[in-house]
């Protein structure tokens, strides 16, 4: 997914605060006269908690990151007795990445436990994609699905194939799509809630203040 550079700062928000400001983002781009940049902007999605945490570590930790992309490119291409090692450096550094994730969570005050399973199973989609993986180093995932996505683990003749962990299924894919529609959906509308009682209430401030004048002018 290209995320337009404008929009590059929303993904190191809250998720909380994803649709407000890429609302106040687009509201702004579309004063400017900048149409397609706006309805580009206006497109993208808030970003779940577990695939915000992977942002916000390649944003600020993006060595740890680098150095996961680049053990999994390793253990990929290693053959005969490099496959054991290169699949354990793999391991470490995913389960550092993991565990700096946990730490965003954690330091967000969400509690990181639910989220564990849904973080290793998005790094291992994230690996078998060219796409998901350049997103993922600039820090701009919005969502963990990847239709062409394939990964080939080594197979050793005489050394037990690696235990890989598997991404969710397109069920649940599509279940959880579905969910983040829904939620980003409410947001839109709230928001838009929000947008109408600030011009409600800016709109009485007029009235009362024009009563005031018509007073004044009456006596």
């Amino acid at each position: 997914m290209a995320v337009p550079d404008a929009a590059h700062s929303l993904y190191s928000l809250d998720p909380n605060d994803f649709v407000t400001a890429r609302d106040q983002l687009v509201r702004k781009l579309r004063q400017e006269q900048q149409r397609d940049a706006a309805n580009e902007i206006k497109a993208l999605r808030r970003p779940p908690v577990p695939v915000w945490a992977l942002n916000q570590v390649a944003r600020e930790r993006p060595d740890q990151v680098e150095a996961l992309i680049t053990a999994s490119s390793r253990a990929q291409a290693a053959k005969d007795k490099d496959v054991r090692q290169a699949l354990a450096d793999r391991r470490d550094r995913l389960h550092d990445v993991v565990v700096a994730a946990r730490q965003m969570i954690d330091g967000s005050g969400r509690s990181a436990d639910a989220h564990e399973l849904d973080i290793t199973s998005a790094l291992s989609t994230i690996l078998g994609s060219e796409q998901l993986t350049a997103d993922l180093r600039d820090g701009v995932l919005t969502q963990v699905t990847d239709d062409t996505a394939e990964i080939e683990w080594p197979d050793v003749s005489g050394t037990p194939p690696p235990l890989v962990a598997r991404g969710p299924s397109r069920e649940l894919v599509r279940a959880r799509e579905v969910l983040e529609r829904r939620r980003a959906a409410v947001d839109d509308a709230t928001s838009r809630v929000r947008d109408a009682e600030r011009a409600l209430a800016a709109a009485r401030d007029a009235q009362a203040q024009a009563l005031e004048d018509v007073a004044r002018l009456e006596q």
